[in-house]
């Protein structure tokens, strides 16, 4: 989960935008950790050769909001998780169910929908919506990103986007669906949509569970737990 979306962040942006910087660490000519730094967020991977200590000092000297790797990796660094969820790949059967794409007329309702049942995920203002419009339309037109939902009597009623895609795997978020239209299987049939889509181009999907509740659903349709990720808070962030 963690390698795809530093993947998709260097294959999007390249390495020469202000905004992402990206750091390997080297033993000989073999990689063993990779850092990128997206604004004020931090992802990072590390091996099983990854000098610890010497991660450590490097990462001291940054400022950032955010760290976000998997639990072996914050437990070896002695960081304290400020949240830790299940990350889970599929491993049901292809189904033959589909949706729609989501288009462009539908990306404010999208985010309106996933704003309301699943605040948490995205900001509701003016600000954070153009922030996602602009880093979904600029990767999708890439082949990074993608979405589909379901309308019902003409208004949108489900959505799940990608949010990173490398050529061989992707992690789907922004799921969400209209709480007045549950138990209509709505979010099943957008989710495993999305997931036939995935693939039939043989990519490995994966998605962060939320909360219990999207760990059973998740459970319930195909996903099976793979990892859990740790995000970190930086306490003098400024």
């Amino acid at each position: 989960i963690i390698g795809t979306k530093i993947l998709c962040f260097i294959s999007a942006y390249g390495l020469e935008r202000d905004f992402l910087e990206v750091w390997v660490i080297l033993d000989g000519d073999v990689i063993t950790a990779v850092m990128t730094k997206f604004y004020d967020d931090i992802t990072l991977l590390i091996t099983d050769g990854t000098d610890t200590e010497q991660l450590s000092a490097f990462l001291g000297m940054f400022s950032y909001k955010t760290l976000t790797c998997n639990t072996e990796a914050c437990e070896r660094l002695n960081l304290s998780a400020d949240v830790v969820k299940n990350g889970y790949i599929y491993a049901g059967e292809s189904s033959d169910l589909t949706c729609d794409s989501l288009e462009e007329d539908d990306y404010r309702s999208a985010y309106n929908l996933i704003n309301r049942e699943i605040p948490d995920s995205f900001s509701n203002d003016k600000e954070a919506y153009l922030s996602f419009l602009s880093d979904f339309t600029f990767r999708k037109r890439r082949s990074l990103a993608r979405g589909v939902c379901t309308h019902t009597d003409g208004k949108l009623s489900s959505v799940a986007l990608t949010s990173s895609e490398t050529e061989d795997s992707a992690i789907i978020s922004g799921v969400a669906c209209d709480r007045s239209l549950q138990k209509r299987g709505l979010g099943k049939i957008t989710v495993l949509s999305l997931v036939n889509s995935l693939k039939s181009e043989n990519k490995a999907v994966y998605v962060i569970a939320l909360n219990s509740n999207a760990e059973g659903f998740y459970e319930h349709i195909g996903f099976k737990k793979t990892e859990q990720i740790a995000f970190v808070e930086r306490k003098n962030y400024v």
